[in-house]
């Protein structure tokens, strides 16, 4: 369907509201894509709307590595049909619709081309282009590419005798690495231009020199504070001096430029961290985590401030995803928070909070079975006496095989009997507290494992030599004995009732 060249004029304002209006990624490439395929395929138009068209999808195909050639070869043939068209075509004809395609400048149209050959590692034909369209800037990145810098030193040094410019004495810094220049540029400006205050503090950045760098990034953003690129660094600057302050400062003014920059997010979230707000560093690692869903430091960072400042929901769901993206992921300082702080917040264990916690554990006791701090937790948060003791036992078969010799060490040995001790008391409270699930037969069970769990650790307590033996376990040895012996009678007793 061919349109009315108003219209294909209006489609394209329309491609260019939205190309300013959405933030830059592959979503509102794809949305705008429509659009600009619709504008190449009419068979009829103005030139200049036609052109417009092509430069734009050279852009959107320009961040793709699998178009990124085929983008390459049509932004040279924008810059060919520029230089055939004042042979093959009108005035009349060249200059229709100029305005409503926002007409670009030919060198602007050459600046994307040096941009995609340079992209390809084509440096010394975008060197050519560059050169001949005088953008000494990129002439000196060319030249630096191809470590010639002392030509590009040359050039400018030529260029500063026709017409000296603030930019110029710049760039001459750049080449030869020297900062006066960059003052000269400075004075030559009368003190104005912030992009020279901008290379000055690139100089000193790149050489780590932080302090002197952050001073002159302050200089040029208090003559333009729209500097991108200036704002993240003097942030970076910031941190690495330790200046909290000025660095949430200048990490806040850039996200508000360019919100999708995770990096962006998390070290404002440091520097907030640093300074104690931590509820404003919670907020602000979540606009991170928007940006890039799949980074684990971004995650593990959530989810420490998420702990820190009570957020059990969002640190539970930042531990689940944590356990996505690393194989075989366990914190358990952070498990023993989150399960604290959620049984103290809801101590009769009925919000969804307790049961969202409940299923993280089982998922964590079915990756870490051989971990007794993790069935020590499960069992913590577990809903019945019977529960906890069948999870309390796991806790017991998994710390003897990790700690060998645990009978021979005090310490060992009194955690052991404590396990013991207290899989025997719910167990027996599993007799009068239990749900209608829980039947005999399970309670009678459990009550064997406690027996049997009891009485394995007493075994390689007595199988243990030359042991000194705290009063404190002479008496919890007692304890579980009688345990066991109460235990048996009552195991007794069921199977006897059970036959009968």
């Amino acid at each position: 369907m061919t349109l009315p060249s108003v219209l294909q004029a209006l489609v394209l304002a329309k491609v260019k509201q939205l190309k300013r209006s959405t933030p830059k990624d592959r979503l509102a490439d794809e949305q705008l894509e429509p659009y600009t395929q619709t504008l190449l395929y009419q068979e009829h138009g103005p030139f200049q709307v036609r052109q417009s068209a092509l430069l734009l999808n050279c852009l959107q195909e320009s961040n793709q590595r699998r178009t990124v050639e085929r983008s390459w070869k049509q932004c040279e043939e924008c810059v060919k049909l520029l230089d055939t068209s004042e042979e093959e075509l009108s005035l009349r004809s060249r200059l229709s619709y100029g305005f409503a395609a926002h007409l670009s400048p030919k060198w602007q149209v050459q600046l994307q081309l040096v941009d995609l050959l340079r992209s390809l590692g084509m440096t010394k034909t975008a060197l050519d282009i560059c050169l001949r369209i005088h953008a000494w800037q990129q002439v000196i990145e060319c030249y630096t590419s191809l470590e010639l810098r002392h030509k590009a030193a040359e050039i400018i040094r030529q260029e500063l005798e026709k017409k000296p410019t603030a930019l110029l004495y710049c760039l001459l810094g750049d080449a030869i690495d020297d900062p006066s220049f960059y003052e000269q540029a400075w004075l030559y400006s009368k003190k104005t231009s912030g992009k020279a205050q901008a290379y000055w503090g690139n100089h000193f950045y790149r050489s780590a020199d932080y302090a002197q760098a952050m001073d002159h990034f302050e200089i040029s953003l208090e003559i333009n504070n729209l500097q991108e690129a200036i704002l993240l660094r003097c942030g970076y600057c910031a941190i690495q001096l330790e200046r909290w302050e000025p660095a949430v400062k200048y990490y806040l003014a850039y996200t508000h430029l360019e919100p999708n920059g995770f990096e962006s997010w998390n070290n404002l979230a440091k520097a907030l961290i640093k300074l104690g707000d931590k509820q404003r560093a919670h907020r602000v690692l979540g606009e991170a985590l928007k940006c890039n869903y799949s980074n684990w430091k971004v995650w593990e960072n959530y989810m420490l401030v998420s702990v820190d400042t009570s957020h059990w929901d969002d640190a539970m769901r930042a531990y689940q995803r944590m356990a996505e993206l690393k194989q075989h992921y366990l914190d358990q300082e952070v498990l023993t928070r989150i399960v604290y702080g959620v049984s103290k917040e809801d101590p009769a264990g009925s919000s969804a909070l307790i049961k969202r916690l409940i299923k993280l554990l089982g998922q964590q006791s079915i990756q870490h079975g051989n971990e007794p701090l993790v069935w020590e937790l499960a069992a913590l948060v577990a809903q019945t006496p019977l529960k906890k003791a069948e999870k309390l036992v796991k806790s017991y078969r998994a710390y003897t095989p990790k700690h060998l010799g645990w009978e021979t060490k005090s310490e060992h040995a009194l955690k052991a009997l404590d396990l013991c001790l207290e899989v025997c008391d719910l167990s027996v409270a599993a007799i009068t507290e239990h749900i209608q699930e829980e039947s005999e037969v399970m309670i009678t069970s459990q009550l064997n494992s406690a027996r049997l769990a009891g009485t394995s650790c007493l075994n390689a307590l007595k199988r243990a030599i030359n042991v000194d033996v705290s009063a404190e376990q002479t008496a919890k040895v007692e304890q579980l004995e009688k345990r066991i012996e109460d235990l048996t009678k009552i195991v007794q007793e069921r199977m006897n009732a059970s036959r009968s």
